[in-house]
């Protein structure tokens, strides 16, 4: 156990499950597992559960929990927020979250086991792991809640977004739509949370660009406003680009307010949608937006319009939701 060969092999087989190898695994590698343990301790493996070592140098982090624990029980799936993250979807939280038969006694090291009824078309393998598809991932996150969180989650699955693999210079394609998530709410309409979640979903907007303006919106829907989503205008000062959220009808000063022809959440090098006519100061997309938002904001004052429904008036509704 002292070789180059037998090194190369264990960090071979690391390398193959996230950083974790079982001594389990032993054996077929032509090893004993007492010697193994010995080895391990020696050069400086996490134990993260009896049996279940990290290789030196990898933290003790969400992902080599999952690893971990489905390595030691290959019948858990990996569910719910934690598997948001290999489906590359976005999410408020991230968690250790498995989802294992109705009966059994079987534990979670570092995270929760939901018992739940799982199709065998409901699973699917991403980066080696067996997590549940992205419909039925969303179906679990609607029923389970918190709302904020399972909305921003679900309109992250069904728009256009930045990719969190291959740092952020990538967009990925929408993973489903909302039809295909509300079929998988009716295939386990008998599960707890099923009504509720209904009700979540017909909420959702499938144009929101980020988590922030799923929030900010909803934060709204709350206050009794109803914006749109990703609507191109053009300012009093006629500046032009997209804000994110937009009240009804409120083409600021009679302003152009065609789509924008991009991806939900597109935005251009100066900050701007990336087909907007007017390309001004060179200022990011955060500088840009601000921008455009005090404007916004200074002529729906000036119109002293105020919500119907609550008397909350557009700014004070949308000043610095809580994300």
């Amino acid at each position: 156990m002292t070789g180059t060969g037998d090194a190369v092999l264990l960090a071979g087989l690391a390398a193959a499950q996230g950083g974790v190898v079982l001594t389990a695994q032993a054996p077929a590698g032509g090893w004993k597992r007492g010697r193994l343990n010995r080895r391990f301790r020696a050069e400086g493996w996490t134990q993260l559960r009896a049996g279940v070592w990290a290789e030196p140098g990898r933290g003790v982090d969400p992902m080599a929990l999952l690893w971990a624990n489905q390595l030691a029980h290959p019948h858990l799936v990996v569910s719910h927020t934690a598997a948001a993250v290999p489906h590359d979807i976005e999410t408020r939280a991230q968690r250790v979250e498995f989802t294992g038969p109705p009966q059994g006694r079987t534990d979670v090291r570092g995270g929760v086991l939901h018992r739940l009824p799982l199709g065998a078309d409901e699973t699917t393998t991403v980066g080696g792991l067996r997590v549940t598809t992205v419909v039925r991932t969303m179906a679990d996150l609607l029923r389970a809640g918190p709302r904020d969180d399972a909305l921003a989650a679900v309109e992250s699955a069904v728009s256009r977004r930045s990719s969190r693999y291959g740092g952020g210079e990538r967009r990925r394609a929408p993973l489903t739509t909302l039809g295909e998530i509300a079929r998988a709410l009716e295939r386990g309409s008998a599960l707890r949370g099923t009504a509720t979640a209904r009700e979540w979903l017909a909420l959702a907007d499938p144009k929101a660009g980020s988590p922030a303006e799923t929030i900010a919106r909803l934060r709204m829907h709350d206050a009794g406003l109803h914006p749109e989503s990703q609507v191109l205008l053009t300012t009093p000062m006629s500046r032009r680009g997209v804000p994110g959220l937009l009240p009804p009808g409120a083409g600021a000063g009679g302003g152009d307010r065609k789509p924008c022809g991009m991806p939900p959440g597109r935005w251009g090098a100066q900050g701007v949608c990336e087909n907007a006519e007017v390309l001004e100061a060179p200022l990011g997309p955060a500088g840009r937006t601000m921008e455009v938002w005090e404007e916004v904001s200074q002529w729906w004052k000036s119109r002293r319009s105020r919500s119907r429904t609550s008397g909350v008036t557009f700014p004070e509704a949308i000043s610095r939701p809580s994300i």
